[in-house]
């Protein structure tokens, strides 16, 4: 209602974190944004690497495993998202 957004990063990757999971996939699609927690929190099956920006990959797939709608709607969503927290991203 505030107009937040809230960071999705590397914890929904793992499996066992089952309330942040169930946490995010509650919550409406347009308050989420996506992060990687670089360079720290890898995604699961990472640990003890460098966490770097490329893990935004596997957070996005993780969050389509989690939530209802399809996989395109999700990503076109939080491009939109993106792009009201950081409007300078529409120029990209």
């Amino acid at each position: 209602q505030l107009g937040f957004k809230l960071g999705v990063g590397g914890v929904i990757t793992y499996p066992r974190a089952n309330k942040t999971r169930h946490a995010i996939a509650a919550m409406p699609l347009d308050s989420l944004v996506l992060e990687t927690d670089s360079p720290d929190m890898p995604a699961a099956g990472k640990q003890g690497r460098v966490n770097t920006p490329e893990t935004v990959i596997q957070v996005v797939e993780s969050l389509c495993e989690i939530r209802a709608e399809s996989r395109e709607h999700i990503i076109k969503q939080l491009w939109a998202n993106a792009i009201q927290v950081f409007p300078l991203l529409a120029r990209v």
